[in-house]
């Protein structure tokens, strides 16, 4: 026996349809409809083998901390992955960066977890008056199988945040900034980008007191936890004292290398 669905078979299945859900929401109490339609909710969810996480690029107009961390991390995937990557670069930064344009995919297995990466950027009309210019809402899409949802949580994104950082602190932009009278917005400091060729190998200084900076540096980068923890600011300060050509700013490099 065969079955053989024309158009007014068709259309009369949806019309029937149509009719049970309208005399379900009509006649059944409300409270047995909400009920009927989380149970069918949570059963097409089921059926569903993965979940996807948006990460939009703002929270409430507010910049979105995650989504920076994730457009880093995966600065350093996508040029072995995506077939389409934008490439750029800082005014006073001697790194090229990468990124995926819109609509790319990405795939990479962390701990035996397939995950997929997308990127988007939607196009927006401002809201207000009629010449305001478009603006793109652009975000992430992270997909995978959803018997991973609690690894996903617990390991892969605090991972990334972690890469993000390291990414972040090897690609920053090294200022030098100056104590001065306020100026016109009331700043109290002014910076200005800072490249010097010194070296603790280069520089000038007697051995005995490089070991002992050296140490201590050393000391005050490992213990970031234990300044967390105790609530105190991760900061280290040395005074600084001599006339100009003396190798003062020589060392403030060194040391912020």
């Amino acid at each position: 026996m065969e079955f053989i669905l024309d158009w007014k078979s068709i259309g009369s299945l949806l019309a029937t349809f149509v009719f049970i859900r309208t005399a379900i929401h009509d006649f059944l109490p409300p409270e047995v409809y909400q009920v009927l339609k989380r149970l069918f909710l949570n059963i097409f969810t089921s059926l569903q083998p993965k979940i996807s996480i948006l990460i939009e690029e703002y929270d409430n107009s507010y910049n979105n901390d995650i989504y920076d961390a994730v457009q880093l991390y995966l600065s350093s995937k996508c040029f072995s992955s995506a077939q389409v990557l934008k490439l750029a670069k800082s005014r006073n930064s001697k790194n090229l960066t990468f990124s995926m344009d819109a609509n790319q995919k990405l795939e990479e297995t962390f701990e035996d977890i397939k995950v997929k990466w997308s990127f988007h950027c939607v196009e927006k009309k401002s809201s207000g008056l009629g010449y305001a210019r478009p603006h793109e809402n652009r975000y992430f899409e992270l997909s995978f199988h959803r018997k991973y949802k609690h690894r996903v949580q617990s390991s892969y994104i605090p991972h990334i945040m972690e890469v993000a950082e390291v990414i972040k602190f090897k690609t920053r932009e090294r200022k030098l900034y100056t104590n001065r009278s306020a100026d016109e917005d009331g700043r109290l400091w002014s910076s200005v980008p800072f490249s010097h060729p010194s070296t603790f190998d280069t520089v000038a200084i007697d051995p005995a007191l490089k070991k002992e900076i050296k140490e201590d540096l050393m000391k005050f980068v490992n213990r970031r936890e234990f300044y967390s923890r105790v609530g105190r600011a991760w900061k280290r300060g040395y005074l600084l004292y001599g006339p100009p050509g003396t190798g003062k700013t020589s060392l403030c490099r060194v040391i912020h290398s």
